[in-house]
């Protein structure tokens, strides 16, 4: 059997699927009403570089970090070394 050629028109003219859209909005399934979805490109890609500069930014603090650390740990044992006599 052929397929119904209204039903065939629908889909080339683009009105089935501004019919399923609308659809969708009235259900409240739109991209309005989730805060979390970006609205553009833009905005994606912007998202995007901000997490991964968010991940950097964690790298190098972690970095940071460690070095302090290790500054304190040569410090203390620096320190220790003097009490016990050991180092000069």
């Amino acid at each position: 059997m052929a397929p119904d050629p209204r039903s065939r028109r629908s889909m080339r003219d683009g009105s089935r699927l501004r019919d399923v859209v609308a659809g969708r909005r009235r259900a409240g399934r739109s991209a309005d009403t989730d805060p979390d979805r970006p609205r553009s490109t833009y905005e994606a890609v912007t998202r995007q570089m901000v997490r991964s500069l968010r991940g950097e930014v964690r790298d190098v603090k972690h970095r940071i970090n460690q070095l302090i650390m290790l500054i304190i740990a040569a410090v203390l044992i620096e320190v220790l070394m003097r009490l016990i006599g050991v180092g000069l």
